[in-house]
Order: C-alpha cells, then structure tokens, then sequence
C-alpha cells in the first residue's frame, strides 16, 4: 500500500484489515520520512516504493488523497507499469485512479473515480463509467463511499475469504451493519 502526504487513510483502512487476516500488508512511501494522512494519522512507510519487487507482491493499493504531490513521479509510474506488466491486482480508490491513468495502466480499461468530473484533463487514458466500482482486467477503482465494496473486491480478487460463509458474515457485518 502506498503512503504520502494527505493520503485519505479510511478509504483503505478496511481493505487492508481484510488483508491482514490472511496476508501481511506493506507499505510503501517515496521516501523514508513520516507522513501525515488527511486525517491527521502520522505514517512511517515500512519500505520505500524505488525498492518494490513487482514478483513478490500480490496487490498494489493506492488510496484516495491530493494526488498533486506525487503527481507524475517517474517513480510511481515506472513502478506501476511494472506491476501492471506482470499481472498484479492493482488497486486505487477516490482521487488515485489518476496516477493509473497517467501511467498508463488504464489503456483500453474501464475506470472510476470520485475526482473524473473536476479533474478530467489529468486522467490520460482510460474510459470513465460513473459507478462506484469498476474491476477491469488486474485494475479496481472506487469512489470513497464504496470503500467497503473496494475491501470487497480486493478480498475477492485475493482469495482472502476461507468460504462462502466468511464472505456471507463480511458482508452481513461490513455492508450491512449487522451483527454477526
């Protein structure tokens, strides 16, 4: 998962629980210095993104956030690209469905995002679709309110749950509000 400044922590909070339970989650900053979220949180990345291993991943999340302080860095992209040339599920919520574009990721894809309507001249590739969850071919993109949706479809993609019950009580408790 990557971390930067004015990350929005809660669009990605659920998503990476569900990854915990059954994996670890790692997060990546472009540089090794504390980071604070929108919402306040300060976030020390455990890794910086120049040393992902594209292989050693299974998914690449980006959250939502002012995508204008890593706009177009060679970094990302490049890394991206990389992901995206292997297969990896990536993953970008909210306004981060811009860096996939600018990267190229979403050539010949379907996308969505929260920001498309007041930002249209950053997004350089991909087609929009107004809906809150669009999955095309390794690519997941959400506007925040479908965050649990996004948890969702990560967890799905990632073969997260132990059966159809686990994902009947998620659902039941996260989506719904129920107990479990």
């Amino acid at each position: 998962m990557l971390v930067y400044d004015g990350c929005v922590q809660f669009e990605v909070v659920l998503a990476a629980y569900f990854v915990q339970q059954r994996g670890e989650i790692m997060t990546y900053g472009l540089e090794m210095r504390d980071v604070r979220s929108a919402e306040g949180f300060q976030l020390r990345p455990d890794h910086l993104l120049s040393e992902l291993d594209p292989e050693a991943i299974d998914a690449f999340i980006i959250p939502g956030g002012q995508p204008a302080g890593i706009l177009d860095d060679p970094i990302l992209a490049e890394k991206l690209r990389a992901m995206n040339a292997v297969g990896k599920l990536l993953a970008a919520i909210c306004a981060a469905p811009i860096h996939l574009s600018r990267a190229g990721v979403l050539e010949g894809r379907k996308f969505t995002s929260s920001v498309y309507l007041e930002r249209e001249g950053d997004f350089t590739t991909g087609t929009y679709t107004d809906e809150d969850l669009v999955q095309d071919g390794n690519t997941v993109t959400a506007w925040p309110n479908a965050y649990v949706d996004f948890a969702m479809a990560l967890a799905d993609r990632l073969h997260l749950f132990v059966d159809e019950n686990d994902r009947d009580e998620t659902v039941r408790v996260f989506r719904e509000f129920k107990r479990g």
